[in-house]
């Protein structure tokens, strides 16, 4: 599934519910998911988790955030001003970024290559060109269909023929996507999800995804469908993926159970 690969590598970025903005600094409204992306506000608030615990077949990983004046301030991530500058380990940079008034319009991450960024005359990507360190190029673009329906279109310059995705939102949620190789469907809770409008987890964790994935939907995940030779990360196999959850009085998740098709694959414990 696409969330496991992902958030292996948000893991590593991490490592080394829609709230008001004056509770949690969380960016923009909008119809579709994710945009608080490219607010230029990277403050968190009293929802954005201080210890995060995910439980696997392989063990167990825990991780504790340092969060001050409404900003993470362990020693991975440097700022400029109010901006996410870079993220480094061990002296090396991992990520760094690039703005022009506020907006990212460039990334230079150390494994997967330079993005840059695009945007139209209302502040949307419109899009994404991709430069591997293999020297190969990719580019997206970005079609705003109404209100609730994105289009884009993935080039490729190795590969001749061009990949079309649509993908559909409802409420603040992405509920479906569609492409020749099939679809998924996403259904939800109605309880409030941390990472909604939350320009920094967006920004790190958006590399190898978009900023309006599921993850950063309004509400949090209860179900996803795969249908047909649609995803890389399901193997081009029909698949169900679950998700229990357990809330705080504040309706956000403390405690997550991932399972797909009756075997659970992960939990994750959330403290705020």
């Amino acid at each position: 599934m696409k969330n496991i690969f992902k958030w292996a590598f948000v893991a590593l970025a991490l490592v080394g519910v829609s709230c008001s903005k004056s509770d949690d600094n969380n960016g923009g409204g909008g119809s579709g998911s994710g945009s608080g992306f490219n607010s230029g506000d990277f403050t968190v608030g009293k929802h954005f988790p201080r210890k995060i615990t995910t439980t696997e077949e392989k063990g167990k990983r825990e991780r504790t955030f340092e969060i001050s004046n409404g900003k993470i301030v362990d020693a991975p991530y440097e700022y400029e001003g109010n901006l996410l500058k870079r993220i480094k380990y061990n002296g090396r940079t991992f990520q760094e970024f690039f703005y022009t008034n506020g907006k990212l319009t460039k990334r230079i991450h150390a494994e997967e290559g330079t993005f840059e960024y695009l945007y139209d005359d209302k502040g949307r990507i419109s899009k994404k060109y991709r430069t591997f360190p293999s020297g190969n190029s990719t580019t997206t673009e970005y079609h705003y269909i109404d209100a609730n329906t994105i289009k884009t279109i993935y080039k490729d310059r190795s590969n001749s023929r061009d990949l079309e995705k649509t993908y559909h939102f409802s409420n603040g949620n992405l509920i479906r996507e569609e492409d020749s190789r099939g679809t998924i469907v996403y259904e939800y809770d109605d309880k409030n999800n941390w990472m909604y409008n939350n320009n920094f987890i967006i920004t790190i964790s958006s590399v190898l995804g978009e900023f309006f994935d599921y993850d950063y939907s309004k509400n949090n995940v209860t179900k996803i469908i795969v249908r047909g030779n649609r995803s890389e990360d399901y193997r081009y196999e029909d698949a169900t993926t679950t998700f229990q959850y357990e809330y705080n009085s504040d309706n956000y998740p403390t405690k997550v159970t991932q399972t797909k098709d009756g075997r659970v694959q992960k939990v994750t414990e959330y403290q705020y």
